[in-house]
């Protein structure tokens, strides 16, 4: 299935939370991967396109309060790995011998 045909199928079926499906089931439904199906949900989000996710599945925002509470799951997301980047970098002492916070990574 291609994206733009993923986006209808997520707008025609699954628009607002009480439609929400499962990554599972919305790989059956699509004939892909779940690797797939989040790179594609990633993709559309970058584009701009309100693909909301919860408890319940992916979902297609109705409201922008649905929205909003992708984003703030998104955010805490985000720092949360930010800590665990943070505290692997630290790890770094022990291969040596001193922490190695300036090299990229």
């Amino acid at each position: 299935m291609e994206q733009n045909q993923f986006l209808a199928l997520l707008k025609r079926y699954h628009t607002g939370q009480q439609n929400a499906i499962s990554s599972p089931a919305l790989a059956v439904a699509a004939g892909m991967s779940g690797r797939k199906i989040r790179t594609y949900i990633n993709t559309l989000r970058a584009q701009g396109h309100p693909i909301c996710s919860g408890d319940a599945g992916y979902f297609y925002a109705a409201t922008d309060a649905e929205l909003t509470a992708t984003i703030r799951q998104l955010s805490s997301r985000m720092a949360e790995i930010a800590k665990a980047r943070h505290g692997l970098k630290k790890s770094r002492v022990r291969f040596s011998g001193t922490e190695q916070t300036a090299l990229p990574v």
